[in-house]
């Protein structure tokens, strides 16, 4: 899952509890994924997307 193997400069908080992530999900696609984390450990997807095409260029300058 894209949230648990996230690169450096992610998660990014967001604010309101909220976490973003970006990278390949497993199959391939390069997604979004906004999620918060319960304090027992618990993750609960809010919003996941595939990026376009500038997203993935500006993903991949950030990651460097």
């Amino acid at each position: 899952m894209v949230v648990e193997r996230a690169r450096a400069p992610y998660p990014e908080y967001r604010g309101d509890g909220k976490w973003l992530v970006m990278g390949r999900g497993t199959g391939g696609r390069m997604i979004q994924v906004v999620h918060v984390v319960d304090p027992d450990g618990t993750i609960y997807v809010i919003h996941a997307r595939t990026l376009d095409d500038p997203e993935k260029r500006r993903y991949r300058r950030r990651i460097r």
